[in-house]
């Protein structure tokens, strides 16, 4: 897709793109909707590496990793034992780059016009390169994000993912209800999203559960009274779903829910470290425990009387472990307990405890 024009390519682009399998050359990432990034940031990784998990020819690049070689020696990698491979770059602050770092950082991605069989997606974070218009992506007057989008443009396709439109979401949410067997009207869609809010990781968590809870009661349609006794009012990002982001070392989701967790300006949402800590080893110990019984052929009925649990809890676990090896799970209730320890037992600051949790679950 050859296409670096100084107006950003919208989401449907993008699709229209990966369907057609023309996705080599750089791709920036960037605006409000952090759920559509990382959802057609896979879409991309799936299209290049197909099902399998192939780990030789995904290179994944961090604020920890990153260095203007690291990406280089990236990009001019051949890939092994396939025709592509992909580079995923994350936590490059723009609004901190220097001048000279944004030069050497695009001189680095123009190299990938020379390979073809590499896709290079570099994702910004939601308060970086803003914008105005976005059909023409054009930039506030900053000019951090003027001088880092005009550099952008002349070596990588640039995608917008504003905040979606209220009419956009409710039929996102219908098409998810649908995917997970499940009906709802359009109606219910749009209380679903005034109920539980716009933020699309929370709604889709939130389809889930309620097309389990119909499914589970014999029916297909989700009624109101399903979307008023089951979606929790002014939803607070969890411990559970930081969680499976630290099991799916999904980097970017999980410091969002910490960042969450830490910095809510609502007193009833606001976790401290320690708090966070403690939380999240019960998840890890409720999940060893779910696997366990789980592995002995124990049915969720069963488990939940064996260890006193929610039913609907029970669930949420056994398909968190599904995927996850009792030595994962164990090592990372070990993990959380030497954090808890670390809290009580040393002069270090307890979020910087906590971030190296987190570092060392990923």
């Amino acid at each position: 897709m050859n296409r670096n024009s100084k107006a950003a390519l919208t989401a449907t682009e993008l699709g229209a793109a990966i369907k057609s399998g023309d996705i080599s050359g750089v791709w920036v990432f960037c605006g409000d909707e952090d759920y559509l990034k990382s959802h057609y940031k896979k879409e991309m990784r799936d299209a290049v590496l197909g099902d399998e998990a192939d780990t030789f020819n995904r290179f994944i690049l961090t604020a920890e990793n990153y260095s203007p070689q690291a990406l280089k020696d990236a990009i001019e990698t051949l890939p092994m034992f396939a025709d592509r491979k992909i580079v995923e770059v994350s936590g490059i602050n723009f609004n901190q780059l220097k001048d000279s770092d944004l030069e050497t950082l695009c001189a680095v991605l123009s190299i990938a016009e020379e390979h073809a069989d590499t896709t290079v997606v570099l994702v910004a974070a939601s308060d970086e390169l803003t914008y105005v218009d976005v059909t023409k992506f054009v930039p506030q007057a900053d000019k951090k994000s003027a001088a880092a989008l005009t550099k952008l443009y002349e070596c990588a396709k640039v995608v917008a993912f504003p905040y979606e439109t209220e009419a956009k979401l409710a039929k996102w949410v219908l098409r998810h209800f649908r995917a997970s067997g499940a009906e709802c009207s359009p109606e219910l869609a749009s209380k679903l999203i005034s109920h539980a809010g716009r933020d699309m990781f929370r709604l889709a968590q939130e389809i889930k559960k309620l097309s389990f809870y119909a499914l589970a009661s014999g029916r297909t349609e989700i009624t109101d009274d399903d979307i008023y006794l089951n979606v929790k009012e002014d939803f607070d990002f969890g411990p559970f779903d930081f969680s499976n982001a630290l099991l799916d070392h999904d980097r970017e989701r999980a410091f969002k829910l910490l960042y969450e967790m830490r910095n809510s300006k609502d007193a009833n949402k606001l976790y401290p470290p320690e708090l966070i800590s403690a939380q999240i080893s019960r998840v890890f110990a409720d999940l060893v425990a779910v696997k366990a019984l789980s592995d002995d052929g124990c049915t969720q009925k069963e488990i939940a009387a064996a260890l006193k649990m929610n039913s609907y809890r029970v669930r949420l676990c056994m398909n968190a472990a599904r995927n996850r090896s009792p030595a994962q799970l164990s090592r990372a209730l070990a993990l959380c307990r030497s954090c808890d320890l670390a809290m009580k037992s040393t002069a270090l600051d307890n979020g910087v405890i906590l971030d190296r949790l987190v570092l060392s679950l990923m």
